[in-house]
């Protein structure tokens, strides 16, 4: 049971984010025609922009009305909720709470918990981006949204749960959660109206706050939905974990796989230059089936929180980013990058029909997860199901992201990106029978698209995967993973 809970549950994230998208063309689209805000010298609000020579734009998405009190009783309402749905309908035991469990969090010092991979990483995300919604639904701004979501986060480990507060669910909550919610928010304002219940099904707070309180939001933007492709296909999964100093292996696999594939673009970055968060974003997913009960999850997701373009009328476009990275496979790997970017990147017009794009990022990793493979080799695991036993290490770190695309309607579309990284394990979050130490994450994505007829393409994708654990007090091992399929894709736009 516990097992088809977690299948069901990825199943619907992954379909939460790229099935439910209405299609939606630049060139249908009643946000396709609007233009920017003045920004002439003439409009005092903007002087001090037009004396840095750059273009800001206004964000339509922040309507004048601000209602900051429904904001934070509307995190309190989800609180209430689910606490509601954990104490009767799903009964949890962290759910049962009272007075003094309540004084007891509030007064003692808060510690790194032991939640399962999936539930803190893509869990508590999801739930900050319900206090996201129901912040921008009531007008408030994105910075302004992530302290109502840091709010809704601290109010729920103090008052709902009677596990003691925990650093890495209020980060995760507040940052993650706001990420997915901005994400959620302005895909739910682009698809109302075309599609009947779906942008509600997309942004569920965002359509609630809509029904009970009737604030509409202007029907008009400067960015929207670019690319929206869907794919389903076949391919080989296989994962090796072996001790570094002496070759042994100790879990190896090599099974085949169904999957599904979804890529979406939202916003041009190189359109102009802005401080309005998440005016472009990207989200790129694979989930797999693998024979016989194993599954996998790859999210890959990077929202701008300011972009610069330094010299006008180029394409060159320098950046800050919130990305956010999650590797997950059934009792294999579970790896998750929450990170901030500063990123460079070029796009090159060859010719009409030709384009090359490259990018680089450097990430700092406010918060990563990853296993710690000696507890999973030794099989330390005290009951298969229990879900208050952490198995991966919490850490911080540094890494690089670099990509380069190649477009062309004749030769196809060509794609490598490649992640380094290394992380520092987080010393007073080392879990029983853990250690300190470091990681190494590497993995280099390639992928070749070629179309078959109108929107319809073929397409091949291979992903390696490589981790090495180095430890004060465990043995050290080394994983290497790698997934190629096959695909049909069809792409909306």
């Amino acid at each position: 049971m516990h097992f088809m809970k977690r299948i069901v549950f990825s199943i619907l994230l992954f379909i939460l984010f790229f099935f439910d998208f209405p299609v939606l063309s630049a060139e249908n689209s009643e946000f396709a025609d609007t233009q920017p805000v003045d920004i002439s010298i003439e409009n005092s609000d903007n002087k001090e922009l037009i004396n840095t020579g750059l273009s800001f734009n206004q964000d339509v998405y922040s309507p004048s009305f601000k209602d900051y009190l429904l904001s934070c009783l509307i995190t309190q309402f989800d609180n209430i909720m689910l606490s509601f749905y954990n104490r009767t309908i799903d009964p949890k035991p962290y759910a049962n709470i009272d007075l003094e469990i309540i004084y007891h969090n509030i007064t003692n010092p808060w510690v790194w918990d032991n939640d399962e991979f999936s539930i803190n990483q893509m869990g508590h995300p999801y739930q900050g981006s319900m206090y996201h919604q129901g912040a921008r639904s009531n007008g408030l701004n994105f910075y302004e949204s992530l302290a109502v979501t840091t709010f809704g986060s601290l109010t729920w480990e103090l008052l709902m749960e009677n596990e003691t507060p925990s650093f890495n669910d209020l980060i995760i909550t507040s940052l993650q959660g706001s990420f997915f919610g901005e994400v959620l928010h302005r895909l739910y304002l682009d698809t109302t109206g075309k599609i009947p219940f779906f942008p509600a099904l997309i942004a569920p707070q965002s359509a609630l706050n809509h029904f009970i309180t009737g604030k509409t939001f202007p029907k008009k933007s400067l960015s929207h939905i670019l690319e929206f492709s869907i794919g389903v296909g076949t391919g080989l999964y296989n994962n090796t974990i072996s001790q570094a100093a002496n070759g042994n292996i100790f879990n190896t696999s090599n099974t085949p796989q169904i999957d599904l594939y979804g890529r979406l673009k939202y916003g041009d970055i190189y359109k102009s230059s802005t401080f309005i968060p998440f005016e472009s974003f990207s989200v790129e997913a694979l989930g797999a089936l693998n024979f016989p009960i194993n599954y996998l999850l790859f999210m890959s997701a990077d929202g701008t929180l300011l972009s610069l373009i330094p010299i006008f009328n180029t394409a060159t476009v320098f950046s800050l980013n919130l990305i956010y990275q999650y590797y997950f496979t059934f009792q294999e790997i579970n790896f998750s990058n929450n990170a901030l970017g500063a990123t460079i990147q070029q796009k090159i017009d060859v010719n009409d029909d030709t384009s090359i794009e490259w990018k680089e990022q450097f990430q700092f990793a406010f918060l990563a997860g990853y296993d710690c493979h000696y507890l999973l080799v030794e099989d330390k695991r005290s009951d298969p199901f229990d879900n208050e036993q952490r198995l991966y290490d919490l850490g911080i770190g540094v890494g690089n992201n670099a990509s380069f695309t190649f477009k062309n309607p004749t030769i196809g579309n060509f794609k490598l990106e490649a992640y380094a990284g290394i992380f520092k394990t987080i010393p007073v979050s080392v879990q029983t029978e853990g250690s300190d130490g470091f990681s190494a994450v590497e993995y280099v994505s390639v992928d070749y698209e070629h179309k078959i007829y109108k929107n319809l393409s073929f397409a091949i994708n291979s992903l390696f995967y490589f981790r090495q654990a180095v430890y004060d007090d465990l043995k050290n091992y080394t994983q290497f993973a790698n997934d190629t399929s096959v695909f049909v894709r069809y792409n909306f736009l």
